[in-house]
């Protein structure tokens, strides 16, 4: 009805609506154990859920395995395992992962400066951030944001 409607705010509705679906086709899949490995299987584990509904929230928060682990209610070895077992990968190599994509949505915007960027993404120096950046992404802050204004897919 929603789709047929020519109503104010139409647009809006259809967007959260779909949003709501995708949703709902996750829990299924992740309910029926469809998904067996990845961040996704990790939504139906409640300690890791908590941890990567944290880490998405806030990645530039001074996450730590034992503050990670804390937030799973697990002891920092058991996290771990778990997290590899289940997400496949550490929890420190995810997060670092997120923040550089992350990183990478902010760089979009021209008015914030790499420094910002590294400030928001919990870095302590930019210094810091552009060598991370470089290790997670392969190529530099700088070059990324290049690459990224210059092509019309990304805007």
């Amino acid at each position: 009805g929603e789709a047929r409607s020519a109503g104010v705010g139409r647009r809006v509705a259809l967007d959260r609506l779909a949003d709501v679906l995708f949703v709902q086709i996750l829990r299924h899949v992740t309910k029926l154990g469809l998904v067996r490995g990845g961040p996704l299987a990790a939504l139906a584990d409640p300690g890791l859920s908590r941890v990567l509904t944290a880490i998405h929230a806030q990645p530039g928060a001074p996450w730590t395995l034992a503050s990670l682990a804390r937030l799973a209610r697990m002891s920092r070895t058991t996290f771990a395992e778990r997290f590899v077992d289940v997400v496949r990968d550490t929890p420190l190599h995810y997060l670092a992962r997120w923040r550089m994509q992350e990183a990478e949505r902010l760089l979009r915007d021209r008015r914030r400066s790499v420094a910002q960027v590294a400030e928001i993404m919990g870095y302590g120096t930019e210094a810091a951030f552009r060598r991370a950046f470089k290790r997670v992404r392969g190529i530099a802050p700088g070059e990324a944001r290049r690459l990224l204004l210059q092509d019309p897919a990304t805007e």
